[in-house]
């Protein structure tokens, strides 16, 4: 079994050009533990986070409830991270994650989110990715769901097309 330095180390020398079948095979056959993998995920220090959330999306396709327990540091981590597609990254770890726990830090995952949906200048994949996320949280916290809709109404204008479309289902869903 490799550290999960080791494993840092040989996914930065992979860099983009990683075989990502051997990558989440080093997880599937125990050479490395989805818990360290995803430790370096959401390390805002690690040049070979960005990698590891990227390997570990691959991983919870198949293995949705994997990282469950640890998703807690996942949110706070969202606030150190300023990569765009890390952090579209990160906030899939909760559309995947089919059995979520009770979460200290959900308030703040739900601010994080509406933030990322209020700016502008968001990417429109990390919008629709902000948006799933609430829809979650607002299905184990109904009392949001008002405040959800106005934000999402509010913000329609200025969607590019996919993060449109969610909106309107997510609008469409709590209309009803």
């Amino acid at each position: 079994m490799m550290t999960k330095e080791e494993f840092a180390s040989l996914v930065v020398q992979a860099g983009i050009s990683m075989d990502m079948k051997e990558m989440v095979g080093y997880i599937e056959h125990g050479q490395v533990l989805a818990k360290d993998v995803f430790s370096i995920s959401i390390d805002s220090q690690s040049s070979a986070s960005w990698y590891a959330s990227w390997i570990l999306n691959h991983y919870i396709d198949k293995n949705h409830n994997a990282i469950a327990p640890y998703l807690d540091a996942a949110i706070v981590a969202l606030q150190a991270i300023e990569r765009t597609g890390h952090r579209r990254l990160l906030l899939r770890y909760f559309m995947v994650t089919s059995e979520w726990d009770e979460y200290e830090h959900l308030g703040l995952l739900l601010d994080i989110c509406l933030r990322i949906i209020q700016d502008t200048t968001s990417p429109s994949g990390l919008t629709a990715n902000a948006m799933s996320v609430v829809d979650r949280i607002a299905e184990k916290e109904p009392d949001i769901k008002n405040e959800v809709l106005v934000i999402l109404e509010e913000q329609l204008p200025y969607l590019a097309t996919g993060a449109k479309n969610r909106a309107n289902k997510i609008i469409k869903k709590y209309s009803k």
